[in-house]
């Protein structure tokens, strides 16, 4: 199923094999796609290397317990064609411009955080082996 432009709901599913929680795909998921799709018209095919996950699944990954991952609202990116320094260029652009609805962004090695959190204001974080002040 189609869930935007050039997005499927399998590839938001938990990597654990648990689908996207259906009740979330209108309110959350697809305003996530619509900024999704946004970045992929300009910097071309998209790998979504984590989007929903379980609580289960994300404690045993490490991930944060608040993260937004477990809401549905955030996706973990790599760019298929291009540098993941295009990527997140693009994406620094992209927070600039009106109308923008990211909120959290996280900046890593292999791929780029990008999320819709209800907070009004937005966060921006480095994983390790970043530069530092690159956030």
């Amino acid at each position: 199923m189609k869930v935007g432009e050039f997005f499927t709901l399998d590839e938001f599913r938990c990597k654990d094999g648990t689908p996207y929680p259906e009740k979330w795909i209108a309110s959350r998921l697809r305003p996530l796609v619509v900024e999704l799709d946004e970045l992929r018209r300009r910097v071309g095919p998209l790998v979504v290397v984590s989007g929903f996950r379980t609580p289960a699944y994300n404690r045993r990954i490490g991930g944060s317990h608040g993260s937004q991952h477990l809401e549905g609202r955030a996706a973990d990116i790599r760019p298929l064609h291009t540098t993941i320094e295009k990527l997140r260029v693009l994406v620094r652009h992209r927070l600039l411009e009106t109308g923008c609805t990211l909120r959290g962004v996280g900046w890593y090695k292999t791929f780029v955080h990008v999320d819709i959190r209800r907070s009004g204001r937005r966060v921006a974080w480095q994983g390790r082996g970043m530069p530092a002040g690159f956030a």
